[in-house]
């Protein structure tokens, strides 16, 4: 095309972008869902059969009664939040492909608006998604005493492990040597160095404190109350 003959474009055509064909749609093979002819509860249930066929790694869960969604936020952390009618509809219309009966054969269509009003209606255990208790950035304690250090959804504690890019877990042996606590102990009188507690029951609490957070969800029953005062202003 000269600058004779060139013409004003419209500025979101492929030609304006410097494409020189337009680009295709998505040829992936996606499951077909047949709408407007049945029952809403059958087209709903093929949806949801959709939605759990592609749930692996999850990434939809059940919280407060609630769908939830994990996704990556524009820091690239790992959030979670409850799924809306219209973020549902698209989450459909990406994984499957929707048709409609008309007098020239199946045709394409949207995925109708009553089917995710429908989905989200449902009860929590109706859903069938996995519970969701909370996202971590760092590794947490099972009630088995075991060590959550695998990113993604975990099911025992039902809790997601997102930690910072480039964060790694020094290994730690199932069965600590005395070397192991030594060391362990090392760290946490280093980070006390210097505090004044006022005895030595009070440093001890001091760090029960520290710990019952994270060994908490291994103990079973009730943790003692722990209460901090300081013995001067400004301390800490």
């Amino acid at each position: 095309m000269t600058d004779e003959d060139a013409e004003w474009l419209p500025p979101h055509t492929p030609e304006a972008a410097g494409v020189s064909a337009p680009v295709e749609s998505s040829q992936v093979a996606l499951p077909q869902i047949i709408v407007g002819s049945r029952e809403l509860r059958d087209e709903a249930n093929d949806c949801l059969a959709v939605l759990h066929a592609v749930n692996d790694p999850p990434r939809w869960f059940v919280q407060s009664d609630r769908m939830f969604e994990v996704v990556a936020n524009e820091k690239g952390r790992q959030v979670g939040r409850e799924v809306t009618e219209a973020g549902l509809r698209g989450c459909l219309t990406r994984n499957a492909d929707f048709r409609k009966k008309t007098g020239k054969g199946l045709v394409p269509c949207f995925p109708p608006l009553d089917i995710p009003k429908d989905i989200l209606a449902l009860a929590p255990g109706e859903l069938g998604f996995p519970v969701l208790d909370g996202i971590t950035g760092v590794p947490v304690i099972r009630p088995d005493g075991s060590i959550v250090d695998t990113p993604g959804y975990d099911r025992p504690s039902r809790l997601f492990y997102s930690p910072e890019a480039g964060f790694q877990l020094p290994a730690i042996a199932e069965y600590p040597s005395s070397d192991h606590l030594d060391v362990a102990k090392g760290l946490i009188d280093e980070m006390l160095d210097g505090f004044p507690f006022a005895d030595p029951s009070s440093r001890a609490n001091g760090i029960g404190g520290l710990l019952t957070p994270v060994l908490r969800s291994a103990i079973e029953g009730a943790t003692p109350v722990l209460v901090v005062s300081a013995p001067q202003a400004a301390t800490g």
